[in-house]
């Protein structure tokens, strides 16, 4: 199984959406970087510039309690499940 380095996390909300890079160092999680983005295709496009920018193979997890989280999936922006 491959150890998960870095992880990108995504809590979606009606107008824009936060997003949380959080990186293993010393076998301690420790956050990496935080932004928030508009939550329409102009937001998706800088969130996925912003976070290949940051982690070089991005792990992708996104809370998904409520609807909002459909358009980026219905879009294939985020990436596909593990």
């Amino acid at each position: 199984m491959k150890e998960l380095k870095s992880c990108v996390g995504i809590d979606i909300s009606k107008d824009s959406f936060e997003v949380c890079i959080k990186q293993l160092k010393d076998e301690r999680a420790v956050i990496k970087a935080t932004h928030s983005f508009q939550n329409d295709f102009k937001g998706f496009e800088n969130f996925l510039k912003w976070s290949l920018g940051k982690v070089l193979q991005p792990i992708f997890v996104m809370e998904t309690t409520g609807v909002y989280h459909t358009p980026p999936l219905q879009r294939r922006v985020i990436a596909k499940p593990l």
